[in-house]
């Protein structure tokens, strides 16, 4: 079972490193890496976090 985690895990890595995989990345990234994603996703994580003792 760790074999085929492993394998899968360097699979993925490889093709992150690969010029398709830095491609599909780049693209990904412009898509929906955007100033009201970034606002809901800090929202969510705050929301996670629960309420700040100070």
């Amino acid at each position: 079972m760790r074999l085929r985690r492993a394998g899968l895990i360097g699979l993925a890595i490889s093709f992150a490193r690969s010029e398709r995989g830095q491609q599909m990345i780049r693209q990904t990234r412009e898509r929906y890496d955007t100033p009201a994603n970034r606002a809901k996703a800090r929202e969510a994580l705050n929301g996670l976090r629960g309420p700040r003792r100070t």
